[in-house]
Parts: C-alpha cells; sequence; structure tokens
C-alpha cells in the first residue's frame, strides 16, 4: 500500500494487528509501533498513552485525500486488510 502524505505524516498499514478498523470518531489512539509500522490501539482519552483523537472516519477506501479540510488533522492513517479498508483523520488527543 502506497500512502500519500498531504503536508503531514501517513501512515499505513497492511496487517490487521491493530485496532484501526475499530476506531469511530472521537476514539484515542496511541501507537504501540513505529512510524514505518504502527500499532495503533484504542484508549482512554485522559490516559498518558494517548496521542491521536479520531476527527473523521471514512470507510472502504484507502485514499488519504479524505482527509483533505479536516479541522484540526494533523496525520492521516490508512488502514486496508484483505476484507476492508479505512481511512482516518487523526488530530492530538488533547
Amino acid at each position: 500500500m502506497l500512502a500519500i502524505g498531504l503536508g503531514v505524516l501517513a501512515l499505513a498499514v497492511w496487517a490487521s494487528r491493530d485496532q484501526a478498523n475499530l476506531a469511530k470518531v472521537g476514539n484515542c489512539l496511541t501507537n504501540k509501533g513505529t512510524a514505518a509500522s504502527p500499532d495503533l490501539v484504542i484508549v482512554d482519552c485522559e490516559a498518558t498513552p494517548a496521542e491521536f483523537r479520531v476527527l473523521k472516519v471514512v470507510p472502504d477506501t484507502s485514499a488519504t485525500s479524505a482527509c483533505n479540510g479536516v479541522a484540526g488533522m494533523k496525520q492521516v492513517y490508512a488502514y486496508q486488510s484483505k476484507a476492508k479498508q479505512v481511512v482516518l483523520c487523526l488530530g492530538p488527543a488533547k
């Protein structure tokens, strides 16, 4: 998968090991992996490890351009497995 940055860091993953495919608007996430191999986990927004808040969820695509114009967006995460594609538009957790 190729994730194209929109002037922000674009994260991408093929495996289904993380919880990105379960994230909903308002959820907070932390990356237990690296920028090159992310492993996003849903966490309590008040918890210390919360890094990102989901601002928008765009199902059935891996096009990071789906986050263009989302207010407060700092990063884009494109998730793709054999069964599902989703793009998360992420802002700061706090």
